[in-house]
């Protein structure tokens, strides 16, 4: 894996301002280490402990599609590595079939390597990668070792980010029905102020209070 690609990933990686763009460049070298090579990314949703989404990097942008499968669907062997996080696991000969509950399309004899990513100790996502087998060598899935590293730390960037927009967000809509509360509140009084002017008598114009109660007397 040469120094260079390293280094530009991590620049991209660091300059990425949408997940999206982060997840583009990760394919991007990978591809400069095997152009046959794919990598996809499926989203956890952390309360359900489910896979939601698969994103996958295509000419033009990220094609997106739901998903809809637990984590637990997987072999328990495979959960327990992919949960740990920080490396890639080869499914081996159960490519296909983990292809297949991943709506990935078919790709007769690819390895498929799996690798989930953790941010704050929970699982957020898993990284897919799918590779020509080879007979001698390297897998890709080693060599790409460093750069799933680097854009674990991206994922966390991202996370943290989408976290303080949605606390800012949060915190909007709790201003908001405050200030719509206090407004109806408002709107009460003085709704029960002009009902009680209505209700009492008005004095006489002209005519002092002082007045007005001597003649109550007389």
């Amino acid at each position: 894996m040469p120094i260079r690609t390293l280094d530009s990933l991590a620049h991209a990686l660091g300059a990425a301002t949408t997940f999206d763009a982060a997840l583009v460049a990760l394919s991007e070298a990978v591809a400069d280490v095997d152009r046959d090579a794919t990598i996809t990314w499926c989203r956890v949703d952390l309360k359900r402990a489910m896979i939601v989404e698969r994103r996958e990097p295509a000419a033009g942008g990220v094609q997106v599609s739901p998903l809809d499968m637990a984590v637990d669907q997987f072999p328990r062997s495979v959960v327990a590595s992919v949960s740990a996080g920080g490396t890639f696991v080869d499914v081996g000969e159960e490519a296909a079939a983990f292809a297949g509950m991943l709506g990935l399309h078919p790709w007769q004899g690819s390895r498929l390597a799996l690798r989930g990513v953790r941010v704050d100790g929970e699982l957020v996502g898993i990284l897919v990668l799918r590779e020509q087998p080879r007979v001698f060598g390297v897998t890709v899935a080693e060599r790409t070792g460093p750069f799933a590293a680097l854009f674990d730390i991206a994922v966390q960037r991202f996370m943290e980010r989408e976290a303080r927009q949605e606390a800012a967000q949060a915190l909007e809509e709790v201003t908001q029905k405050l200030h719509a509360d206090y407004l109806g509140r408002l709107d009460a009084l003085q709704q029960q102020l002009r009902e009680v002017r209505a209700a009492t008598p008005s004095a006489a114009p002209g005519t002092s209070r002082s007045e007005e109660h001597t003649s109550e007397l007389q």
